[in-house]
């Protein structure tokens, strides 16, 4: 199974309660522990989502960056797993998701693992269609995507409590945060995908680009 972007990974974890560096963050909850969480770090819901969608999804499928949803007051992280094409010395050509799975954000326990159409996603894209390409970000090589890949997952680790516990940042540590989240997601996320990760988490994206003005 092809893992986060471009080569198979296996592991991620999620949330992480917010350290006490952001007490001096303003946000519209006063009380910071109101936007505190005890969670699975984001690297391990990333390897339990590979390992319960595994017996379902082809070794070929690509498995999205984790997308955080809210859904009727619980915090849930879901993936996509989406079939991809590989040639030796060619962009990897890949369709839209055809599996969704959503873990816990607190336990990293499995939810749901659901066949999916690009319907669900009200996008017009038929089932099996190439609608593009993806490859490593230029000028990266394994050790340099591995090491941002990893980045990328301790600023889900600070955020995703804040987003879950339905905070507003006005703080210059977190905006940074949320600043150097957008830059490392725009840089590893796929391309072909963004429209199927924000209809999936449309509330996490629209805060993100809320909080980093």
């Amino acid at each position: 199974m092809v893992g986060l972007a471009i080569p198979v990974f296996a592991g991620s974890n999620i949330i992480a309660a917010i350290s006490p560096e952001h007490s001096g963050e303003k946000l519209k909850k006063t009380n910071m522990a109101d936007c505190e969480t005890n969670s699975v770090k984001t690297a391990e819901i990333v390897r339990r989502a590979y390992i319960q969608a595994s017996g379902v999804i082809a070794d070929e499928d690509r498995q999205s960056l984790p997308i955080p949803v809210a859904k009727n007051g619980e915090p849930w992280i879901v993936f996509l797993f989406s079939p991809s094409f590989a040639r030796p010395k060619e962009p990897t050509k890949i369709s839209p998701p055809s599996y969704s799975i959503r873990l816990s954000a607190n336990s990293g326990k499995l939810k749901e693992l659901l066949s999916v159409t690009p319907k669900d996603f009200k996008q017009k894209h038929e089932i099996g269609e190439m609608i593009g390409e993806i490859s490593m970000p230029a000028n990266l090589s394994f050790e340099e995507f591995t090491l941002k890949r990893n980045r990328l997952y301790e600023l889900y680790d600070e955020l995703l409590p804040v987003f879950f516990a339905d905070c507003d940042i006005d703080g210059p540590r977190l905006r940074a945060l949320v600043k150097e989240f957008n830059q490392l997601f725009e840089l590893l996320s796929e391309p072909p995908l963004l429209p199927y990760y924000h209809a999936a988490g449309d509330k996490f994206f629209d805060w993100i680009a809320q909080n980093e003005r």
